[in-house]
């Protein structure tokens, strides 16, 4: 629709501007032409002037004659008859001369009256004829309907003698009139200059009277414009003697053939042909552009449907899609970085080494892509910063980009968090060195404490079978003791391996906790305080009664411990919590432990706290975050935790204190 909006603004401003220019240019050769005509009708309007000029002269020459003939004694015509023949061969060969007359002044009446015709070759009376000392009066008469004669009147004067009237010297004492006729005077002005394709009126003014005398239609008008007005006029007056003429030309339409407006109409045409093509042209283009326009929309629209997609693909792309330069700016990051608790617009124009755990981490990558031979990575792996300060592992791919001129402009590729494959690996491994240790300490444990049962029926044999002293009594006694710990021990390693001998029941947990109340308060130090606050209704539990005791006291000597010399408060709560897939994730342990329903023994204190680097490796055999270890430590609590499929969360700040809490499974019989 634009297009043709276009082309037709285009087509009226084109036709507005031809008819303009044909206006101008019309009106130029409308001037060119009249100026043409003017120039036509002013030369027949000098030849008219001429024509009255010369007629006007050769009155004056006569008169003059007239005169002196008059005065001189040898010529002085004795009458009218005499006076005409001494100049009418001056004027007879005047086609428009009609007549000549002869007036004598009457001295006595004071007028002047006409005595004698050429034309009638007598003495005749004629009308009056006005005299007065004007050189030539003219006076127009009318003998039919398109015959006009021009009367004219030259006073005669004698300035010397008189014919026979002495007594009016000096005086006017006769008249020359002569008679024209105006048509042929016109014409005969004429000849010389040829009346073309023009019609020509004169105009007489006497006495504010005016007389058309005459009238010329062109010869080349025919039957059908003999009416027509060309309105191209030329109008001219000029003065002879007392007549004011009036002359009035007007081109005939043979004068428009003979002088056509052409250049206007050639101007017109070819503007408009000019506006017709540039409008098509226009046209052409337009819808030309329009479909280059509609397949650069068309093709826009797939590109940014693609784009979109691509974009659709790197937003959801659990990978981290990047841009780096060769300084290691990062140009752009895609939405996913927010799994490393980031938004992009915070990453975005910052450098990657400040994201990196290794201060030289960007000149490895570098150093390494360097060294691919192909420009291309794969799982390499770097350590970065978590928003939340945590350290994460990535495996990233990384390959250079190329311009047009394989020149190298930046670095894409992906990052990939496997930091839990990476901590379930250690957690893997660390199971197996576990499981591998454990096998060794039960191993250990079973041969060690079938030598000291030997130990101790060797003593106990001795002591029996022989008077001993009592300095041999005591050194019996110190054995057994020392045997007795070192089978405490046996029975912590083989319960840390998991191959204690358990009687596995179904039991309450409160019940368990209050046989050893009074036995715990006795093994803490009288600055320790502990606090039970042990949940009504809860379900059972599968365990073994004895290492379920033995657990709690580990637990609570160890938080008692915790506060070193100063005073303070364990508290033991029981309760019951569903676990889920997620909170097993959190616990130190939980390799045997499923999601479900759990009872849990929780031990609090507040004392010296933990350390993280400490928490990772609190469950390992012979790891103590105090001064001086007493053995396997939190190692067996793990490993009767494992062998009961239950978990173990640790919750610990340095210097804040510590939570530990025991979840075991319910009794499903039971329930």
């Amino acid at each position: 629709m634009f297009p043709m909006k276009k082309v037709s603004l285009i087509i009226l401003l084109g036709i507005t501007t031809s008819l303009a220019a044909f206006a101008v240019v019309k009106q130029w050769e409308e001037d060119k032409r009249q100026a043409e005509y003017n120039h036509r009708a002013n030369a027949h309007n000098a030849s008219i002037i001429a024509g009255f000029d010369s007629l006007k002269k050769q009155l004056e020459d006569i008169r003059y004659l007239l005169e002196y003939d008059m005065i001189d004694e040898k010529k002085n015509p004795q009458s009218p008859r005499e006076l005409l023949d001494m100049f009418t061969p001056a004027l007879t060969h005047e086609p428009a001369l009609v007549d000549i007359d002869w007036a004598a002044l009457d001295p006595y009446t004071g007028q002047a009256h006409i005595i004698y015709s050429l034309k009638h070759q007598t003495n005749i009376e004629k009308s009056p004829v006005l005299l007065n000392k004007q050189p030539l009066t003219a006076r127009i008469t009318q003998e039919d309907s398109d015959r006009y004669i021009l009367e004219l009147t030259s006073p005669i004067s004698n300035t010397i003698n008189t014919i026979n009237q002495p007594t009016i010297k000096g005086k006017l004492i006769a008249a020359l009139v002569t008679e024209w006729d105006f048509k042929t005077l016109i014409e005969q002005a004429l000849k010389n200059t040829p009346v073309a394709a023009q019609d020509i009126r004169i105009i007489c003014v006497e006495n504010n009277k005016k007389t058309e005398v005459y009238v010329h239609a062109s010869r080349s008008r025919t039957e059908a414009d003999k009416d027509v007005h060309t309105y191209i006029n030329y109008n001219a007056t000029f003065t002879f003697a007392n007549l004011t003429i009036q002359a009035k030309y007007e081109a005939a339409p043979k004068f428009l053939e003979n002088f056509p407006i052409v250049l206007a109409w050639q101007t017109l045409f070819i503007l408009l042909a000019a506006t017709l093509l540039l409008a098509w042209y226009i046209y052409k283009k337009d819808k030309y552009t329009e479909h280059v326009e509609q397949l650069v929309e068309k093709r826009t629209k797939k590109l940014n449907k693609k784009r979109k997609e691509l974009r659709q693909i790197i937003e959801n792309l659990q990978d981290i899609y990047y841009q780096i330069d060769l300084e290691g700016n990062v140009h752009m990051i895609s939405p996913s970085i927010g799994s490393l608790g980031y938004t992009p617009d915070e990453v975005q124009g910052k450098n990657m080494q400040n994201f990196c755990v290794d201060s030289d981490e960007f000149k490895k990558l570098l150093l390494v892509l360097h060294d691919s031979g192909d420009g291309k990575i794969h799982n390499h792996q770097i350590r970065v910063k978590h928003h939340n300060g945590s350290l994460r592992w990535l495996s990233m791919n990384a390959q250079y980009r190329y311009d047009e001129n394989q020149k190298i402009v930046n670095i894409e590729g992906t990052l990939r968090d496997f930091t839990a494959v990476k901590e379930q690996q250690e957690k893997l491994q660390q199971s197996d060195k576990l499981e591998l240790l454990g096998l060794m300490a039960g191993s250990i444990a079973h041969n060690f404490n079938n030598i000291l049962t030997a130990i101790l029926g060797h003593a106990s044999i001795a002591r029996m079978s022989s008077q001993c002293d009592a300095e041999l009594t005591q050194h019996m006694d110190a054995i057994e003791d020392s045997s007795a710990k070192a089978a405490e021990i046996c029975k912590q390693m083989l319960a840390y391996a998991g191959q204690g001998n358990y009687c596995v029941r179904s039991l309450y947990l409160n019940p368990c906790l209050d046989e050893i109340k009074a036995m715990t308060s006795a093994s803490i130090p009288e600055n320790i305080q502990l606090d039970f606050s042990l949940a009504d209704d809860l379900a059972t539990i599968r365990a073994d009664k004895s290492q379920i005791q033995q657990l709690t006291i580990d637990l609570i000597l160890n938080a008692a411990e915790s506060y070193e010399q100063e005073a303070g408060t364990v508290h033991i709560t029981t309760g019951s919590q569903v676990l889920k897939a997620q909170d097993l994730k959190s616990c130190v342990e939980s390799e045997q432990a499923s999601p479900g329903p759990h009872i849990f023994l929780r031990i609090q204190d507040t004392g010296c706290g933990i350390s993280q680097d400490m928490q990772k490796k609190i469950l390992e055999p012979f790891v103590t975050s105090k001064f001086m270890g007493r053995g396997l430590g939190l190692s067996a609590v793990r490993g009767i935790v494992r062998s009961h499929h239950g978990s173990i969360l640790l919750e610990s700040e340095e210097g804040k204190g510590t939570t530990i809490t025991v979840f075991f499974p319910i009794d499903k019989q039971e329930a």
